[in-house]
């Protein structure tokens, strides 16, 4: 018999056996159907000088929905609300929530401390997370869409004055559709700066603009990615940042920066996928860029 016949009827045996043995095990190959928690219809929560607690399966039509003051170790879980303010927080995590349709903030963070918002979906709110004077932060593998501003709100992350370790903004998609939202900047890193050891960082985002019409219509101040910006008075700027391995595409400049506070404070930038990087003022910033296709924009780094 022709080898090359036989090559083939082993092949094809194998197909068929793989198929029959799927079909024959359907029963066990298919999931069972799986089935959303029951949620409770609740009042908004409000919580003060609470150590302890869990709120989770909830409904709330109150905006804001959970208001959390001097409180510790909360889990926020699997519920259905509007937007959630915290003050003076320490450990509490927010996790596969969705939060939607506020005029304020998603999450909303001020003077809190390991604060962690964990695979929710989170649209049409003025920002997804606006952290301030806050530490620890983690906002890791978001589904975001549609973030509705207006400025100086409109990010699907802002940090403002965070400091310290654990910073972190990694594995979340943001979409904004032409006509339905208005972005600023994607991510925008306001006068925060980590540790040596411990820099903010801002790892494997897929940042989307319109999938048809790209930044047509977006903000003309905004970018997919702001780095260590700081405001035109010299109230201090942002450094020990990381930006690398993230997607921007359909935004206005892809990877922008504004000024870092002191020489000694680095920014690294590495293998961004981006339609064009646009590098804006520079004043006394070291910027460290691994990647080949930026070596052009850094030319007068620190210059």
């Amino acid at each position: 018999m022709n080898p090359y016949n036989i090559v083939n009827s082993v092949r094809w045996f194998s197909v068929l056996f793989f198929i029959t043995t799927c079909f024959s095990h359907a029963d066990e190959l298919i999931p069972a159907t799986i089935q959303t928690p029951a949620l409770t219809k609740h009042d908004e929560v409000a919580l003060t000088d609470k150590n302890g607690d869990k709120i989770e399966y909830l409904s709330i039509a109150g905006d804001p929905s959970i208001t959390l003051q001097n409180c510790s170790n909360i889990s926020i879980y699997c519920s259905d609300i509007h937007s959630i303010r915290l003050m003076n927080c320490t450990n509490v995590s927010i996790e596969n929530c969705w939060i939607h349709d506020s005029t304020g903030n998603g999450v909303d963070t001020y003077q809190c401390q390991n604060i962690s918002v964990i695979g929710c979906r989170i649209e049409r709110v003025s920002s997804a997370l606006y952290a301030l004077e806050s530490s620890g932060v983690k906002f890791v593998g978001n589904y975001v869409r549609n973030v509705l501003g207006p400025y100086p709100r409109g990010q699907m992350v802002q940090f403002n004055s965070v400091t310290g370790r654990g910073n972190l903004v990694k594995g979340n998609y943001c979409i904004n559709f032409l006509g339905q939202s208005h972005p600023e900047d994607c991510i925008n890193m306001f006068q925060s700066q980590g540790e040596p050891d411990s820099p903010i960082l801002i790892e494997g985002n897929d940042l989307m603009g319109d999938p048809l019409k790209g930044s047509e219509g977006k903000s003309k101040t905004g970018s997919g990615i702001m780095l260590g910006d700081n405001d035109t008075k010299g109230g201090g700027g942002g450094g020990y940042q990381i930006c690398r391995d993230n997607i921007v595409n359909g935004t206005n400049d892809d990877i922008a920066f504004s000024q870092s506070s002191s020489q000694d404070q680095f920014l690294l930038i590495m293998n961004q996928l981006t339609r064009f990087c646009l590098c804006t003022t520079f004043s006394q910033t070291i910027c460290l860029c691994l990647s080949p296709a930026f070596s052009d924009c850094f030319g007068k780094v620190g210059k």
